[in-house]
This record gives structure tokens, C-alpha cells and sequence, in this order.
């Protein structure tokens, strides 16, 4: 049973201190957080170490790949929501720096599993009554759309439409999946899934996030809905 905590700061003595004084046996965070120095007394605790991986979102993305900012149907822009910042998905040089970053992780760090943050397509859930604009359809998406359904648009069948998303995220998650089976090594691999139930929102869920868990559960060993929400 996994009974962790995740760290947002960087990861101390006192954050350990805390985790152990709760009885936690994982610790979530974002490898850059973790200083080295502190992998060897985690795992001699049995304390397991599972990296947070934030993906498709930021706006430090928005700059370094200006056209990796989403569009809605009706052509606008996402604009910034406080402080998320969502990503279109399909973005090659955002999907290519990822997964190589996920590459060099798995190769290199001590950690004991990959969770997957941010994977979904752009909207602001974390709110009672959330904007449901859907996202995206930038010249990346509709190109590779038309490629991939010999649909000239979205609107010509919006199921068609709608699975193809969800196949999208589905096949990032196939992809880190092949890192970990390359890398032959006993990790886990998790994903922070969007907490909607299939009739929330009118079926959000898919048509507006793209996670379908079904298809994904095919590469994904533990799910974790942010409930906390």
C-alpha cells in the first residue's frame, strides 16, 4: 500500500523528518527538488522515490515555443489562468524535450518510479466551475488530424474527433512506457489523472482532457485522481 506525500520545495531533512513523523513509505517530487544526498537514507528507509514529471504545461513553454500555445475553435489564444498556463499536446518540440528528459531520468537518477503531471490537453480543472474551451486546434493538430483521418476538419465528425485526443495523450504515455522497458529497470509508472467521471461536464473528461483511461491503462501501472482538489 502506498502512502505517500508529495514535496513541492526542495526536498530537506526536515521535509524527511515530516514524512516518517506521518508514516509515509513514497515521497512524490519533482526530480530537481530531491538533492542526491538524500537517496541512499530514503532507500535504506524503505521510503520509495517517485518523480513528479510536469508536461504539458507552463509558460516558460508558451516562450521557448511560441507556437505551442493553444487555440480554440474559434481561432483565439489561450490566455494565462492565474497561474496555469496549458500547452497544446501534440507540440513536436515539446513532445520531443520531454520524453528526452524522461529518457535521462530513467537513465540516470535513483528513483523508483515516473508520474506523469499535466498530461492532457489544455483546461484550468482545478476550479469549481471550470472553463471548458476546447483545445486545440492549432495548424500542428489539424495537419496531423488530416493526416491521420483523411478528415478535411474536426467538425466533419466530432467522435472521430474527440478519440483521436485521446489517442494522442494515450500515445505519449506508450512512449515513456517503451523508455521504461528500454531501460530495463523495475520502475513504476503512474499518472495524475484529472478526478471527472464520465458524466461530469457533458463527458469532459474526453472531449475536453483526452485522458481515456481505459486505453490507458494498458501502459499505466497505478493511477492517482487529484481528489485533493
Amino acid at each position: 500500500m502506498i502512502k505517500g506525500v508529495f514535496v513541492i520545495e526542495q526536498f530537506t531533512e526536515d521535509n524527511l523528518k515530516k514524512a516518517l513523523e506521518l508514516g509515509a513509505n513514497t515521497i512524490f517530487t519533482g526530480y530537481k527538488n530531491l538533492d542526491s544526498s538524500l537517496y541512499r537514507e530514503l532507500q535504506e528507509k524503505g521510503i520509495s522515490i517517485f518523480a513528479e514529471i510536469g508536461l504539458f504545461a507552463g509558460d516558460n513553454l508558451w516562450e521557448k515555443y511560441p507556437d505551442s500555445r493553444p487555440i480554440d475553435s474559434n481561432g483565439n489564444l489561450m490566455d494565462k489562468e492565474k497561474w496555469y498556463a496549458g500547452v497544446c499536446p501534440n507540440h513536436p518540440g515539446v513532445r520531443c524535450e520531454k520524453l528526452g528528459e524522461i529518457e535521462r531520468i530513467v537513465a540516470e537518477e535513483s528513483i523508483d518510479g515516473i508520474w506523469l503531471d499535466f498530461i492532457r490537453y489544455p483546461v484550468h480543472w482545478e476550479v469549481h466551475e471550470p472553463n471548458l474551451n476546447e483545445y486545440c486546434y492549432c495548424e500542428t493538430c489539424l495537419s496531423k488530424f488530416r493526416a491521420d483521418t483523411n478528415l478535411n476538419h474536426p467538425r466533419e465528425d466530432k467522435k472521430i474527433w474527440r478519440d483521436w485526443k485521446c489517442r494522442q495523450i494515450t500515445e505519449f504515455v506508450a512512449d515513456v512506457r517503451n523508455i521504461i522497458v528500454g531501460s530495463r529497470r523495475d520502475l513504476k509508472l503512474g499518472l495524475f489523472a484529472v478526478p471527472w467521471k464520465t458524466s461530469d461536464f457533458d463527458g469532459a473528461i474526453r472531449k475536453i482532457v483526452g485522458q481515456d483511461f481505459r486505453s490507458l491503462s494498458k501502459y499505466v501501472d497505478i493511477f492517482s485522481p487529484m481528489t485533493y482538489h
